[in-house]
């Protein structure tokens, strides 16, 4: 008998979904429960990245494009009409890059988990396509897509900071470079920095614009430009 439960004990555990690094997983692709899911790479850019998001809502719906340089784009469809009108982006960059990207697709329990590249692990209800859960993180995620929410996802940091790009109808925010972004802290505090101390545009091979990338991936390099650029953080 005890030979039994102990075997039990064993097969269960390895009939659980485990985590699997972002580069393990390119070209994977499919539906679990009510969510979409993609595992891609970008060669020239040397990052992978991992896209969720409901497989039954279009044109209207948010859907969550994670990368291993730390970013976030929170994207929404408004429409079917022309994506510089109907789509919109809500951009976070997690500063600190200190693991690899990471998920998890429970297909018995209807999951999705993502270890995002800061060690927080968020989860997805994939059977409701929503969010359930950011561990060490006070979020908010208003279930309704509309031009008026900021993008309908609110992030706090419990421990560190984030950068919130902002919203921005028609493409991501950090490739406008005039524009601000603000810093957010696990004290509650905000600090409010230009575009271009933060981010450096990235080029196609035609010369336009192909998107915009992080600046202070070093540990160090970041701490130091949070104390030159907010100094009421008290660092």
């Amino acid at each position: 008998m005890k030979i039994l439960i102990a075997l039990s004990f064993i097969f269960s555990l390895s009939a659980q979904a485990e985590f699997k690094k972002c580069t393990e997983g390119v070209g994977e692709f499919g539906n679990l429960g009510s969510m979409r899911y993609q595992v891609g790479f970008f060669k020239k850019y040397d990052k992978c990245f991992l896209s969720i998001g409901p497989n039954n809502r279009y044109p209207k719906y948010r859907g969550y494009h994670f990368d291993s340089t730390g970013e976030l784009m929170v994207f929404n469809s408004l429409g079917n009409g022309r994506p510089s009108q109907d789509t919109g982006a809500r951009n976070y960059q997690f500063p600190i890059v200190n693991s690899d990207l990471e998920y998890e697709l429970d297909f018995e329990n209807e999951y999705i988990k993502i270890r995002n590249t800061d060690g927080r692990v968020w989860t997805f209800d994939a059977k409701a396509a929503k969010l359930i859960e950011v561990s060490d993180m006070n979020f908010i995620e208003d279930p309704e897509v509309t031009r008026t929410n900021e993008g309908g996802l609110e992030l706090s940091p419990l421990s560190g900071t984030l950068i919130d790009e902002g919203w921005r109808v028609g493409g991501p925010p950090n490739i406008v470079l005039s524009r601000y972004s603000v810093i957010k802290n696990d004290s509650g505090l905000e600090c409010s920095v230009k575009n271009k101390k933060l981010f450096k545009l990235a080029l196609d091979d035609n010369g336009g614009v192909d998107g915009a990338y992080f600046i202070y991936s070093n540990k160090a390099d970041w701490l130091k430009f949070l104390k030159k650029n907010c100094k009421n953080f008290g660092l």
